[in-house]
């Protein structure tokens, strides 16, 4: 049965262009759907990029933000089911969000929805590899603010200068590498949707190597395509990225 508007709308927050190849985005840990607002002018207004918004970010500030990756991806398949299949769409995940769309992909699969035509899963380890990273996401606030740092890089001026908003990302961003650090991979069935892994060639979090093990959960079609960058790539070198992700999203329905 369609669902509503209003239960799609939370997550999506845009009208759908009817029998337009669709492309849902997750973002990174502590990102939005900022991250996307270039993509349509990118990718020539052929896909309707559709940014997701989980709780407790931008129109959904007042929510509490989700600290499990499967408990996104549960809240997710709930409230945008009905639209699936409309017409032809794939799945995009950078970082944290690669593993919200994997998990969402196995709940999609679970049910008797159409499948997406693609997953993309970008800058992310295989999800059955252990973890290597020291977790940051229960340390004190100074402690939290440091380790972020020190991790990521310094945080933008802008952001340090206006304490509330500084005080707002933090929380996010605390929320989602609680999503990251804490997630258990569970082995099911191999995917049945065709799998496209991007990432950067330098990028110190997620070693190339970490990146074909991806191929061990996949029983369709499986693509690697690696791109000069860090971690943040897409953000480095946009044009590029994009313009081989449009190649592989003109291919869905065909």
């Amino acid at each position: 049965m369609p669902c509503k508007p209003e239960d799609w709308l939370p997550w999506l927050r845009q009208p759908l262009t009817p029998d337009k190849p669709r492309l849902l985005c997750f973002p990174y840990a502590g990102g939005g759907s900022w991250i996307f607002g270039r993509w349509p002018s990118f990718l020539d207004g052929e896909i309707q990029v559709l940014p997701v918004v989980p709780p407790g970010r931008e129109h959904r500030l007042k929510e509490p933000p989700l600290e499990c990756v499967q408990e996104m991806a549960r809240q997710m398949m709930q409230s945008v089911k009905g639209i699936l299949g409309g017409a032809p769409y794939a799945l995009f995940g950078h970082s944290l969000g690669a593993l919200v769309a994997f998990e969402l992909c196995r709940e999609i699969e679970r049910s008797d929805c159409p499948l997406p035509q693609l997953l993309v899963v970008s800058g992310c380890r295989a999800p059955h590899l252990p973890r290597t990273w020291v977790p940051i996401h229960s340390l004190p606030p100074r402690e939290f603010e440091k380790a972020v740092e020190d991790r990521f890089g310094p945080l933008p001026l802008p952001l340090r200068r206006d304490k509330r908003t500084l005080e707002v990302y933090l929380r996010i961003l605390r929320a989602d590498m609680k999503a990251v650090e804490t997630y258990g991979f569970e082995r099911s069935t191999p995917l049945r949707t065709p799998v496209l892994v991007c990432g950067g060639r330098e990028d110190p979090f997620v070693p190339v190597g970490d990146l074909f093990p991806w191929v061990d959960l996949c029983g369709s079609r499986f693509v690697i395509e690696l791109f000069p960058g860090g971690h943040f790539f897409l953000r480095e070198n946009p044009r590029d990225f994009l313009k081989a992700l449009k190649q592989h999203l003109l291919k869905m329905g065909s």
